[in-house]
């Protein structure tokens, strides 16, 4: 069910997952890194895509438009993020210097616009309580024109739970539910930081992963919960790709009354 990759720490376009990775909604999905200004160049084709900013500056020229300075933080955890809505049969060249960059696409029947999210355009919102509050920052809410494409990020103090309590949203048993593929990227501060993330469902099924930098984890289904360890600090990327446009979840009614 849960499937784990290392994204790693080098230069150029790392695929994490393509066509053939069985996933119904989700076309494509890797990290890019350039330095010293390279150039990366791509056509969106039928996909609608997301160049979700980490860290890092780039500019990005897509057909007569082109766009400076994207990208204000040097680091995950300074400052808000930055990302571009492509919609399909869109060509795209992205030049940049110290840039990580999350590329994610979707299937898409409808041309769209290209779409600029910057920072002024976000606002990290604090969700929970006590040892299960963390900041959220959705980039590219449901109700954002994308056909499929559900984009943020999470930032969990140290010792913090988030996806609490724990939900789904994948129709297994719950038919009121949306159908969202969800993939994470971790990011923290240091190489000694780590966390969890558990998957399990209903029927027994339960995965319990150690997470470190630069870890991507693709959940297809099933709930799904993180925490970070004490003393560490975690931003993780989520993108989601399914539908409906509007995100129906399922929380696990063993979890439910820690909201009351």
């Amino acid at each position: 069910m849960l499937k784990t990759f290392t994204a790693p720490p080098t230069h150029g376009y790392h695929r994490i997952i393509g066509p053939d990775s069985g996933l119904r909604f989700f076309r494509e999905y890797g990290i890019l890194r350039l330095d010293g200004h390279a150039k990366f160049e791509d056509d969106t084709g039928g996909d609608e895509v997301m160049l979700h900013i980490v860290q890092g500056q780039c500019s990005l020229t897509v057909g007569a438009q082109v766009f400076d300075n994207l990208g204000e933080r040097d680091t995950p955890f300074e400052g808000k993020p930055t990302a571009v809505y492509l919609p399909p049969q869109t060509h795209f060249a992205i030049e940049g210097d110290g840039l990580e960059m999350v590329i994610s696409r979707a299937a898409a029947e409808t041309r769209g616009q290209v779409k600029v999210i910057a920072p002024a355009d976000v606002k990290p919102m604090p969700v929970g309580k006590d040892n299960w509050q963390r900041d959220v920052t959705m980039i590219a809410p449901p109700d954002f024109a994308a056909q499929m494409l559900i984009v943020g990020e999470t930032l969990n103090p140290s010792g913090n739970w988030s996806g609490v309590p724990a939900h789904k949203h994948d129709q297994v048993d719950a038919p009121a539910e949306s159908t969202h593929e969800e993939i994470y990227y971790f990011r923290f501060q240091r190489a000694s930081d780590w966390g969890c993330l558990r998957v399990y469902e209903n029927d027994g099924t339960d995965d319990v992963v150690v997470l470190k930098d630069r870890l991507v984890t693709v959940i297809p289904r099933g709930y799904h919960t993180v925490v970070v360890a004490p003393g560490s600090r975690l931003l993780y990327t989520f993108h989601l790709a399914g539908v409906p446009k509007k995100l129906a979840v399922t929380e696990d009614p063993n979890q439910v009354w820690i909201r009351q």
